[in-house]
């Protein structure tokens, strides 16, 4: 038994001890005792021994000189029912306490990478249903939510003319917001999304209230109970800006790693789905355009200036095919221009 006590009390990690009713350290022993000095003057520890001397069982999880020790201190009253002595223990826990941390943080990796492939599989079912872009996306945001409950996401569409932010989804922010912000201009200071798209940067307000770029916009951002705001550039295959997804908080703070992981993943899916949703109308109007090809050339020959062909392509607002004909009546020179925007 000596033995074993021994072994016990050589542990490194390890600090037994006692101290009468007056303060006195009586007695201390471990193999920690190099670590007494600064452990015995540390203010929280200090404090928990005081409460002990009061009769209060004391439990203590603290750091000292970067290690973390888990210290009890258990009052020894007299045959009066005084305390008469305090006896503590101290044990070094800062291995146990990382592999924690690290099993910990392991396993909220796996868990978002999880959510991240589910959310992504599930963006990808809806569009091969048919179903349609603003659905999807307010479906990915209520996702996103559904993970982080503390943020509330929004998600912006680059205009055809790459000039304004139109709002794609935001289905967790009042309308007089959302209606207010639709038609964001791109460009650099104009709030965080703005920003965002004319910079292709993450761009951060940690505090509305006093941050620049929501200026002209922090009573209707205080109105809809808006503290904070985190914009990330929502980038194509090929690294164009189709847009941009915010989170809003309630309080104003900055994002930890994880959530900066989050959204920048978050804005990949959504990537994926502007990206594949364009593809789509594309295929779309290049199946009526090969149609309508056709049908003009039945009816006129393609040098007729009465069989003028302009097709126009009204989401783009651009000339995406003509003929001879159309070239002399716009005047454009054949060879030299491929499209010719409509004002």
């Amino acid at each position: 038994a000596d033995e074993r006590l021994n072994t016990t009390f050589s542990n490194p990690g390890l600090i037994a001890y006692e101290v009468d009713g007056e303060g006195h350290w009586t007695f201390a022993q471990g193999g920690g005792l190099e670590e007494l000095e600064y452990y015995c003057n540390h203010p929280e520890i200090t404090c928990a021994l005081r409460r002990a001397m009061e009769g209060q069982h004391q439990v203590l999880e603290g750091e000292v000189q970067g290690r973390i020790w888990s210290s009890t201190y258990v009052p020894c009253k007299g045959a009066d029912g005084t305390v008469a002595s305090v006896f503590g223990t101290a044990y070094d826990i800062t291995e146990h306490k990382r592999a924690s941390e690290e099993l910990a943080l392991e396993k909220k990796v796996h868990e978002r990478t999880r959510f991240l492939l589910d959310s992504r599989n599930k963006i990808l079912e809806l569009m091969a249903s048919g179903t349609g872009l603003k659905h999807v996306l307010h479906e990915l945001i209520r996702t996103v939510e559904a993970y982080a409950p503390e943020v509330r996401g929004s998600i912006f569409l680059v205009d055809f003319k790459r000039e304004r932010l139109r709002l794609g989804a935001a289905p967790s922010l009042p309308d007089s917001f959302n209606l207010a912000v639709d038609r964001t201009p791109i460009r650099m200071g104009v709030g965080c999304c703005g920003t965002a798209a004319f910079t292709g940067k993450r761009t951060i307000a940690e505090k509305i209230a006093s941050h620049p770029y929501w200026e002209s916009a922090r009573d209707l951002a205080a109105g809809a109970g808006l503290e904070a705001c985190w914009s990330e550039p929502i980038y194509s295959s090929d690294r164009e800006v189709l847009g941009t997804f915010a989170f809003y908080l309630s309080e104003p703070r900055g994002p930890v790693q994880e959530e900066i992981e989050l959204i920048t993943q978050s804005a990949d899916i959504a990537g994926i789905a502007i990206e594949r949703d364009r593809a789509e109308r594309a295929m779309r109007v290049n199946t009526v355009l090969q149609q309508m090809r056709i049908e003009v050339l039945h009816m006129q020959k393609e040098d007729d200036w009465f069989g003028v062909c302009l097709c126009f392509l009204r989401e783009l607002r651009k000339v995406v095919s003509f003929n001879k004909g159309s070239i002399s009546l716009v005047d454009l020179i054949a060879g030299q221009h491929t499209t010719y925007h409509f004002h």
